[in-house]
């Protein structure tokens, strides 16, 4: 009977220390994926704000890593914020749609503009994710995934002009 306890609670231990393990990696991969996803935003925000002069042809947008790190940010974020981040994603869809408009086209440039700003504001989100301790995030993932705390629906969170509560 104690060898089978101690076989019992060794099991147990083994288990919780690897359940800590994978959440801990959880954590660390996710801050990885929104810091390469946060340079991505920066790339793209450049990008826009050279078109800001109106020469809108060449623009050059990627969303490649997004599209490979996603899976790996999502558990560290809410539903609030995949939403407006996939959102903006979308974006990149339709403006690479809108840059084969003819040059002097009215509203493109104000689109591009209102678009970039919205990349500004996940690129800021991104970067409180990154620089969150580590032990915060899994509390957060812990316990708090999908409730918003006050911070997360502060106007960084929501779009801007809207009163919308998703994307």
């Amino acid at each position: 009977m104690v060898v089978f306890l101690a076989a019992l609670a060794g099991a147990i231990v083994g288990g919780l220390i690897t359940w800590l393990f994978s959440l801990w990696r959880t954590v660390v991969e996710g801050q990885a994926a929104a810091r390469v996803i946060r340079l991505e935003i920066t790339g793209n925000v450049t990008e826009l704000e050279l078109a800001s002069d109106g020469n809108w042809h060449g623009l050059d947008l990627s969303d490649d890593a997004w599209r490979q790190h996603r899976l790996a940010l999502a558990p560290i974020l809410n539903e609030k914020e995949i939403g407006l981040l996939y959102r903006d994603q979308l974006h990149i869809t339709h403006i690479r749609r809108l840059v084969e408009a003819p040059l002097g086209t009215p509203g493109v440039a104000q689109t591009l503009a209102d678009w970039n700003d919205d990349l500004r504001e996940r690129r800021r989100d991104l970067r409180r994710i990154e620089s969150r301790s580590r032990w915060a995030l899994v509390f957060r993932v812990l316990f708090c995934r999908w409730v918003s705390s006050a911070e997360e629906l502060s106007e960084a969170f929501l779009p801007r002009g809207t009163q919308e509560e998703g994307p």
